[in-house]
């Protein structure tokens, strides 16, 4: 499969999750008497590309969640066993971690029984938050891309990323400041800028909001923080409501790197 290809495939992988996933729980939501046994979640074999997973899962009267984490990764040879095994407890922690998150900030202990009627649990809905992730690769590095949906019975489930990059030759997660120098935060806000409109534009077939854009893709480390490396080529990921409203769904930025090597890592260099 061509290098194009390929990342188009994920790219599409990742919005055909996300509108999956979506779907899923809205109809969960919407469909109370039918109750989903998470026991039944297939965690059987995974596109090529992607890695076998472990799925943790937890369920009340008031929620279900469902992780997934891979249960072993390409790196136990370029990188040693011990940096293998350490970023499989790096991603279960994750997935473990999102977990409590999510029933912590839900108060389902301190829920009164108006709390549960006016929420429709007496009725068999439930808040439920799913994880998956996909894999990109590029020579050096490999990157999980974790979609997270949240449903909390509001007007839509929210939707987010979180990506995990690390280096194959050592096992180190990397963030954009280690593989990229200098004042790289701007030129990847300027690019952003640039491409971010006219994607959108053909995306929905309304002109982008470039005020929305402008302050989504303000030179921070916070709204640059999800990103994949895949071949030869930077793929921003920007989480519906960043560049957008809710109904644009996400938006992604992809740049050659042979265009920003004078920002790039000689460690990275294509």
């Amino acid at each position: 499969m061509k290098t194009t290809e390929k990342r188009n495939a994920i790219i599409g992988a990742v919005v055909l999750g996300f509108i999956i996933i979506g779907l899923t729980l809205w109809y969960m939501a919407s469909n109370p008497p039918m109750q989903v046994s998470l026991g039944e979640y297939p965690a059987a074999p995974v596109p090529p590309g992607a890695y076998e997973k472990e799925i943790l899962t937890d369920e009340s009267r008031y929620h279900t969640a469902v992780a997934a984490y891979p249960s072993d990764i390409p790196l136990r040879e370029s990188a040693g066993p011990e940096a293998n095994a350490m970023v499989v407890a790096r991603l279960n922690d994750f997935a473990t971690s999102q977990i409590a998150d999510f029933k912590a900030r839900a108060g389902f202990e301190t829920m009164t029984e108006e709390d549960i009627s006016m929420l429709g649990f007496d009725q068999g809905r439930k808040y439920a938050l799913e994880l998956d992730f996909d894999v990109s690769e590029s020579p050096k590095t490999l990157t999980y891309v974790y979609t997270i949906y949240e449903d909390t019975l509001g007007a839509h489930p929210n939707g987010t990323y979180r990506t995990f990059t690390f280096d194959k030759a050592t096992g180190k997660e990397l963030g954009l400041s280690d593989i990229f120098t200098g004042d790289y935060l701007s030129r990847l806000s300027a690019i952003s800028r640039q491409v971010l409109p006219g994607n959108i534009s053909a995306l929905s077939g309304v002109e982008a909001d470039l005020e929305y854009i402008e302050t989504g893709t303000t030179p921070t480390a916070e709204n640059f923080q999800w990103f994949a490396l895949q071949n030869d080529m930077l793929i921003l990921l920007f989480p519906p409501y960043q560049v957008g409203p809710y109904a644009l769904g996400p938006q992604f930025v992809e740049i050659p790197l042979s265009e920003i090597t004078d920002i790039l890592n000689p460690t990275y260099q294509p």
